[in-house]
């Protein structure tokens, strides 16, 4: 008998399955509790794909030698391979119980409980190997794979960098030190990286996919498509590249292609809620914000928790005025993973609405210049009979000082005063429950700077302002170069920058135009912003914070939109809810500033202020 197993084995160690088949089988035929033969007759199974049958046979085994360590190891791969993780990590557990210096079992057992999301386990099992084998390069990248689960991202880099270390060839660690760099931002590593893998494998579709992700994030979306490409040449049905290179056709003003792109991949994975998602926002690029919402929808009902979804349709349905329903989506914007704001540990509840009755609520800033300025009109409103403190930004401190309806300002990032219930400032709309028609007027400020003086006009003195915080994530779309505001030098008595930040050029344009007095070099905060617009006549400013500080001081303020605005602003209506005093000039096609400019310039001339 003994014969027969040791030419099944052989048979099967060459290669020639049917004949080690046949020598199991004959050996069964005779001992039909041959443990060996069983699990042997299980891997041919599983090799084979059958995975009931192995299940199965390996199963047997098991029971007829429970105390083989091997047994357990392989049904922990035969059942991963099925898609029955819970009962593989048990078989891993079991074959490292009987063998703790089983070294695989403990490096696929982290990779089954980070398949299971318990990611601190998977280390744990990474650390045993380690341990035992600490050049086993699949082990630390495997426990980088956890590290990077539990968002310790540094770690999960000296784990990839180890298993590289250990061995060069190692594409897996290659690709996956890439996504990891990408969670950093550091993309243009990351796109090295990535290269790296695929030159050492090149028929792996992901490694491409993931490449034509980093390239997009490093503004390089004709390379992204050419990635992309590559990964759906090796692999037709891969849906995530489809919708992603429609994203990088999207960046290229090729929408109809984005979305030729976007209907093949949701045809071939139509519950696929990432695609979904990539199809409303292109959608909402060329303005069709219905079908986007019904795109957000359907992605939200097959991934509830999906924060960026949740967070897009808020916007785009506070874009439509449709402000009840959008503000439990607004909500989410903190968990977002590239949100500007930041969620504040705070101890004590987040307060509801109800009347304050001797607490003391703590308002916070959360976004913008232009956000604080905007929402804190919300303080006037709340009443009730406790205490509020405003958190802000230093620039805004001495603007805001007297501000109605709070009792103390402090700055950011300084140390708190004591307080009993807190709110983050754009979650004021939604505690008050505005609606488009009780939207509170702006607030009342008076904490100006010096009054300039300003040359003597016989037209009308108007301040601008051509860009906003580099860092905004619109930044490119809301501003513009100084030098598309130049005609206005034609229309207005008196042209003065309001600018404090400049780009190099827009500094040269300023340089070569003596006719345009740079006020705003000389502001220290917005104290003395306000004290110069106070002095003006008319502010013409794109969507940035010199915007929001006209129109609460309720100057003629003109806001220069870009094609698709930011959701406060609207669409095609040339007023604002939000702020009386304002007018809004839209571009009429995207990236059209000359358009928005020759449209301001008539209203000028017809003496519109």
């Amino acid at each position: 008998m003994s014969d027969l197993l040791s030419t099944g084995l052989a048979h099967h160690q060459a290669g020639r399955l049917a004949e080690a088949e046949r020598c199991y089988r004959q050996l069964l035929s005779v001992q039909p509790e041959h443990a060996d033969a069983l699990h042997l007759l299980g891997l041919l199974a599983f090799g084979a794909r059958q995975f009931d049958a192995a299940i199965g046979l390996i199963s047997r085994a098991i029971e007829l030698s429970p105390g083989n360590a091997a047994y357990h190891y392989n049904l922990g791969i035969v059942l991963r391979d099925a898609g029955r993780l819970a009962e593989s990590a048990a078989r891993y557990a079991e074959a490292i119980r009987l063998d703790p210096r089983h070294v695989d079992a403990n490096v696929n057992l982290a990779v089954v409980l980070t398949e299971l999301q318990r990611p601190e386990e998977a280390v744990t099992a990474c650390d045993r190997a380690i341990a035992i084998a600490p050049d086993h390069a699949a082990a630390h990248c495997n426990r980088g794979n956890a590290h990077r689960d539990l968002r310790r991202f540094e770690h999960a880099l000296r784990d990839y960098d180890a298993a590289i270390r250990l061995r060069p060839d190692f594409a897996e660690a290659y690709a996956n030190r890439g996504v990891t760099l990408g969670d950093l931002e550091r993309w243009e590593e990351a796109v090295t990286s990535h290269a790296s893998a695929i030159a050492l494998r090149p028929s792996d579709a992901g490694f491409h996919y993931n490449l034509g992700i980093a390239l997009r994030a490093t503004g390089q979306p004709e390379r992204a498509i050419e990635s992309y490409d590559r990964c759906l040449a090796l692999d037709p049905t891969h849906a995530q590249s489809r919708g992603n290179r429609a994203n990088a056709l999207a960046d290229l003003g090729r929408v109809a292609e984005a979305l030729a792109d976007l209907d093949d991949a949701i045809r071939q994975r139509p519950d696929d809620p990432e695609i979904l998602y990539n199809r409303a926002t292109t959608l909402e690029t060329v303005l069709r914000f219905e079908e986007a919402i019904v795109d957000h929808e359907r992605a939200l009902a097959l991934r509830p928790a999906f924060p960026e979804c949740a967070h897009n349709l808020s916007l785009t349905l506070l874009l439509l005025g449709r402000f009840e329903q959008a503000w439990p989506f607004y909500e989410w914007r903190f968990y977002v993973r590239e949100f500007p704001g930041r969620q504040r540990a705070f101890t004590q509840p987040q307060w509801t609405g109800d009347k304050l009755r001797g607490r003391t609520l703590l308002i916070h800033a959360e976004q913008g210049f232009g956000d604080t300025i905007q929402f804190s009109r919300y303080a006037a409103a709340i009443g009730g009979g406790g205490r509020v403190i405003m958190e802000v930004p230093w620039a805004l401190l001495r603007l805001m000082n007297g501000i109605p309806g709070v009792d103390q300002l402090v700055v950011e990032n300084d140390p708190q005063p004591r307080f009993d219930v807190y709110c983050p400032m754009l979650s004021l709309p939604a505690t008050f429950g505005t609606r488009a028609d009780t939207i509170p007027p702006p607030s009342r400020l008076s904490g100006f700077g010096v009054t300039p003086e300003l040359p003597v006009s016989s037209g009308p003195r108007i301040g601008i302002a051509w860009s906003g915080n580099p860092a905004h994530t619109n930044d490119r779309n809301r501003s513009m170069p100084l030098r598309a505001m130049l005609p206005l030098l034609e229309c207005a008595g008196l042209v003065c920058s309001l600018q404090t930040f400049m780009h190099e050029a827009d500094r040269e344009t300023l340089k070569a135009t003596p006719e345009i007095v740079d006020l705003g070099s000389g502001f220290r905060d917005f104290a003395d912003t306000a004290a110069a617009i106070m002095a003006l006549d008319l502010v013409i400013s794109v969507d940035t914070s010199v915007a929001h500080l006209a129109a609460t001081l309720h100057r003629p303020t003109w806001i220069l939109l870009p094609f698709r605005p930011e959701w406060r602003w609207q669409l095609e209506r040339e007023d604002s809810p939000w702020y009386p005093s304002a007018r809004l000039f839209r571009q009429r096609a995207a990236g059209d500033w000359d358009g928005v400019i020759a449209r301001v310039c008539d209203a000028l001339r017809a003496g519109a202020l």
